[in-house]
């Protein structure tokens, strides 16, 4: 758990072996979305990703969704703020920018760890993943109705 010594130790460990990782934050109340989120992507990759979506989707189809991005992107795919991206089973998302006033420790605990532990100061760039609702629209878009989540590429969304 976040904010927990052992949870810490892991991520330092982690970040120490691996570069980074993956942490799930998961609402077993289920009403508030649960997300996966990466930490130390932004000084080995340069930037973090965060994916919000429902308990079960937090635990599988956001991890996914983060590997294919990382994967168009290694294979030079421009990381572009709106920039829209197809899967090879032809599953469309999107990519924004995170304003900077909502990259912090609300949701980036673990990467503000890891970049406080190896002293990296300036911004941390952050890519918020989105996958359309059922008729293609995206949470920007009129009529969306997929799931609710904080637009963190708008300064007014995220944590009241």
């Amino acid at each position: 758990m976040p904010g927990d010594p052992e949870h810490d130790q892991h991520v330092l460990e982690t970040l120490e072996k691996e570069g980074g990782g993956l942490s799930y934050v998961l609402d077993p109340s289920r009403v508030k979305p649960s997300y996966c989120v990466s930490y130390g992507w932004s000084m080995r990759y340069g930037c973090e990703i965060i994916v919000f979506g429902t308990y079960t989707m937090a635990l599988t189809s956001c991890p996914a969704l983060i590997d294919l991005f990382w994967d168009q992107a290694a294979a030079g795919t421009p990381v572009m703020d709106g920039q829209l991206w197809e899967g090879a089973d032809g599953s469309r998302f999107a990519g924004r920018l995170v304003d900077p006033s909502q990259t912090g420790r609300e949701y980036f605990r673990d990467a503000r760890l890891c970049r406080d532990h190896a002293a990296v100061v300036g911004d941390m760039p952050v890519y918020q993943l989105f996958w359309p609702d059922e008729n293609g629209a995206f949470p920007w878009d009129s009529g969306y109705r997929g799931i609710e989540q904080p637009l963190l590429f708008d300064p007014r969304s995220g944590p009241e």
